[in-house]
């Protein structure tokens, strides 16, 4: 398994602003993927974190900002939930819903 400092920098090595939204798509483009999650939502950000500790190359793309359609209102958890999955607390998440 990987080591919970790798997988924040796998995950959270970019900061997704407008200002880097250019310079991330082109990075995207150029790369290869193993992975890639349609859905940046509750359900994408757990695909993309149980990808990630396997190992694999995943990028995760969404038409908005990550949590901004339906799990910004359905559970009033997105951002505690996506740090409950990425400390592993998922029964926290499955709790809240």
């Amino acid at each position: 398994m990987v080591k919970m400092e790798d997988l924040e920098k796998k995950l959270f090595d970019q900061s997704w602003t407008y200002k880097n939204r250019e310079k991330i798509i082109k990075k995207m483009q150029s790369s290869q993927y193993d992975v890639v999650i349609i859905g940046a939502g509750i359900t994408g950000a757990g695909i993309a974190r149980e990808a990630a500790m396997r190992n694999l190359n995943v990028a995760v793309v969404d038409m908005q900002d990550f949590s901004a359609g339906t799990s910004s209102r359905s559970t009033k958890m997105a951002h505690g939930g996506l740090r409950y999955i990425a400390y592993g607390e998922t029964n926290l998440v499955k709790s809240a819903t």
